[in-house]
C-alpha cells in the first residue's frame, strides 16, 4: 500500500498531499525530487490550477493553504518547478475567500483575486510575484437590503419583505444572525410559502444546493433574470434565478 496520496502531477513530478509514514497529513510534497522535504510546513495544501505563469516552458501550480475549518480564508501561493529540479515558493496573498483566477491578457498571464471588498491583480514575470493593481470594489446598488451591521444588538433574526417575482405579492427573505461571525444566514420564500432553493456555482460541473448563504449584506437588485430579481451578497457576489433556484456565482470583478 502506498504511504502517500497523490493530488497532482506536473512535468512528471508527483505532488502529494500527505505522508502517512511521517505522520504529517498536511504537507505538500514532491515525491520524486525529495520525498522527505515538505514544500509547505503548516496547514492543508492543494493545487487550484496549473499554468506556465512565468512562460519559462515549465508548469507552475497555484496552491491554496488552509489551517482547516471555517475560521479563516486560505492563503495562496505559486509553486514553480525549476529547470534544475528544485522548487520556488512565491506567496500571492495571505488570505482570500475566492481563489485566484488565471487570465491571459496581452499574451501575459494575470492572476485576479477577490478578498473582502478588494480586487488584486498579480503577474509572475521571471518567477517574481508583481502586484499590478489593488482597488476597492464598489457595491452594487440594491433596491432593498439587509445589513448585519445594522441589525439591533441582541437580535437573532432579520427579515426583508419584498416582491421577488413582480407578481404583486410580498415574498420573504428570512435571515438568522450567525453569532460567531456576525453574518446573515438567509433563506427565501414566495408569498405562498414556497421555498426558493439556493445553489453555489464553484469549480464543480453542477451547482451545489445549500441551505442558506452567508452574507454580511444581502440585497435585492432592480435587474431580473428569468422572472426573478437578482440578489447581491456583500459588495459584488451575484445570484441569478436559473428557473429552479438562485445560483450564487464567484464575485464579479
Amino acid at each position: 500500500m502506498r504511504d502517500r496520496a497523490l493530488i497532482a502531477s506536473l512535468d512528471n513530478v508527483e505532488y502529494v498531499l500527505f505522508d502517512v509514514a511521517t505522520g504529517t497529513p498536511d504537507h505538500l510534497f514532491s515525491s520524486e525530487i525529495d520525498p522527505s522535504a515538505p514544500l509547505i510546513e503548516n496547514g492543508l495544501s492543494w493545487i487550484e490550477a496549473t499554468e506556465d505563469l512565468d512562460q519559462d516552458g515549465l508548469l507552475d501550480a497555484v496552491i491554496g493553504i488552509s489551517a482547516g475549518g471555517n475560521c479563516c480564508a486560505p492563503a495562496y501561493a505559486i509553486v514553480s518547478l525549476l529547470a534544475d529540479g528544485s522548487f520556488r515558493f512565491s506567496p500571492i496573498l495571505d488570505w482570500a475567500w475566492t481563489p485566484p483566477q488565471i487570465q491571459l491578457q496581452d499574451d501575459t498571464f494575470v492572476l485576479e483575486t477577490h478578498t473582502d471588498n478588494h480586487l488584486y491583480r498579480h503577474r509572475y514575470p521571471n518567477g517574481q510575484v508583481i502586484l499590478l493593481e489593488e482597488r476597492a470594489i464598489a457595491e452594487r446598488v440594491a433596491i432593498a437590503e439587509l445589513r448585519a451591521t445594522l441589525i439591533e444588538d441582541g437580535a437573532t433574526t432579520a427579515r426583508l419583505d419584498i416582491d421577488l417575482n413582480a407578481d404583486g405579492a410580498i415574498d420573504t427573505v428570512q435571515c438568522e444572525i450567525w453569532e460567531r461571525w456576525g453574518a446573515l444566514l438567509c433563506q427565501l420564500a414566495l408569498a405562498d410559502g414556497t421555498a426558493l432553493p439556493m445553489f453555489i456555482k464553484g469549480t464543480e460541473a453542477e451547482p451545489i444546493q445549500v441551505d442558506s448563504h452567508s452574507c454580511f449584506r444581502l440585497g435585492v437588485l432592480s435587474s431580473m433574470t428569468n422572472g426573478m430579481h437578482d440578489l447581491i451578497c456583500d459588495e459584488n457576489t451575484l445570484a441569478t434565478w436559473n428557473g429552479s433556484g438562485y445560483v450564487w456565482q464567484f464575485p464579479q470583478f
